[in-house]
């Protein structure tokens, strides 16, 4: 948003500027207005679209993934990602798999197999994954950084709670120039409570300032001067809230991810 803006028309149109004649385009559910400039632009190009929920769309039943089309209906195995927005994202995925002529046996495997670092990925190796394990919580990374990422995690994180109730905890750090508290609305009332940490190297949003958007959410909130001492306070925090040992998710920035993935 900072380089194309905030008018939505306007950055599909600029987006619609790698259509070329002939070539599939393969589009995630849009809004009607974004729809109908991408429609529009595909027609002037000459680019075949194709979009979810109209031409092609995907759901899951009797724990497979069901890809359906105008020419075939097809049975798959479940993304191994976390979150029920996965399966809309592995509609498109196939959607282009096809278009490019990839075997529906390497689109399955592909489904099995996918990874994708820091984007609700539970952490099992490493210290920190290992002083979390010791004091039996769970420990999550994701580096979505916006309102909408804040949207699918919470909707995740909701899915989690239901398997397994436990307090949640947010160790979130956060550039200066996103909008922390739009990303701290989506996920008032799940999360408990909140440890700032600055980002080292970027010009991140100053703990104390995070602390007040997360309090005024009705979370109680901690600061640390790095991830590791945060989460030892973020494992006080949530015992202080009771029941299981909380589960905690480092969150608010790509580039904390990639400090946290490299420890």
């Amino acid at each position: 948003a900072e380089f194309l803006g905030r008018d939505l028309a306007k950055i599909a149109r600029e987006k619609s500027g790698i259509m070329k004649r002939h070539t599939p385009v393969i589009t995630a559910r849009q809004s009607e207005l974004v729809g109908a400039v991408l429609r529009s632009e595909a027609q002037k190009t000459g680019a075949k679209l194709s979009a979810y929920n109209e031409d092609f769309r995907a759901y899951v039943s009797q724990g497979r993934l069901v890809f359906e089309d105008d020419s075939q209906l097809m049975d798959l195995p479940l993304p191994s990602l976390i979150g029920s927005h996965q399966i809309e994202n592995a509609g498109v995925a196939i959607a282009a798999a096809k278009a490019l002529l990839i075997s529906d046996k390497a689109i399955g495997r592909g489904l099995t197999n996918v990874s994708w670092p820091a984007r609700m990925q539970k952490l099992t190796m490493g210290p920190l994954a290992k002083t979390a394990q010791d004091n039996g919580s769970q420990l999550w990374l994701d580096g979505g950084h916006n309102r909408h990422a804040a949207l699918a995690i919470a909707a995740s994180l909701a899915d989690l709670e239901a398997q397994d109730p436990r307090p949640l905890i947010l160790i979130m750090g956060i550039l200066a120039n996103k909008d922390a508290g739009g990303y701290l609305d989506a996920l008032e009332g799940l999360a408990g409570g909140l440890v700032a940490v600055p980002i080292e190297g970027h010009a991140s949003l100053a703990p104390p300032i995070l602390t007040e958007l997360a309090r005024t959410r009705g979370m109680e909130t901690g600061m640390a001067d790095d991830v590791t001492l945060a989460l030892s306070r973020a494992l006080d925090m949530g015992k202080a809230l009771g029941g299981k040992a909380p589960r905690i998710l480092i969150c608010g920035s790509l580039y904390l991810a990639g400090r946290v993935l490299s420890l």
